[in-house]
């Protein structure tokens, strides 16, 4: 586990299945933070991952996974692609068979959503699209990701 990045290796994950998580959802921390689904036969690193996500919202990611946990089969998920592609995996495999991964992060909102673009490299999961994929030395290890300068502004010539 030694070749993972820092960053990772430093974050605290609780895992439950969609299922425990909708009956106890005061599991769910209610800070800002990160979030991974699998499915039951997976972990993090064993791949694939079905999606990542993060929240800096005041309701934390208690409040964010609401939108997840929810009884998919009566409301609808318009506008949220994570939403729609979660919904379909519980509805093809079961609640108890989809698990959400949470870790709690109290970075300001571009660290928050840096950590949440270098998961997305680093797991590679289904749903995310590659546009959603940001990189910054501030959270890479090793030269592990291409570094370019994101606040460089463009030239005007």
């Amino acid at each position: 586990m030694s070749d993972l990045p820092q960053w990772y290796q430093e974050l605290q994950w609780k895992c439950l299945s969609a299922a425990d998580a909708n009956v106890n959802r005061r599991e769910l921390y209610p800070t800002p933070g990160v979030y991974a689904f699998t499915d039951k036969r997976r972990s993090l690193l064993g791949g694939p991952v079905l999606y990542v996500g993060m929240t800096r919202q005041k309701r934390g990611l208690r409040g964010r996974l609401s939108s997840y946990l929810k009884n998919y089969k009566n409301g609808s998920a318009r506008g949220h692609k994570g939403a729609q592609f979660i919904w379909g995996e519980r509805d093809r495999l079961g609640d108890n068979n989809v698990i959400v991964h949470i870790a709690p992060f109290g970075g300001n909102r571009v660290e928050t959503l840096l950590l949440e673009a270098n998961l997305i490299n680093l797991l590679q999961p289904w749903f995310n699209t590659r546009d959603e994929e940001i990189y910054h030395p501030m959270l890479d290890n090793d030269d592990m990701f291409f570094e370019p300068d994101l606040f460089d502004a463009p030239d005007s010539g």
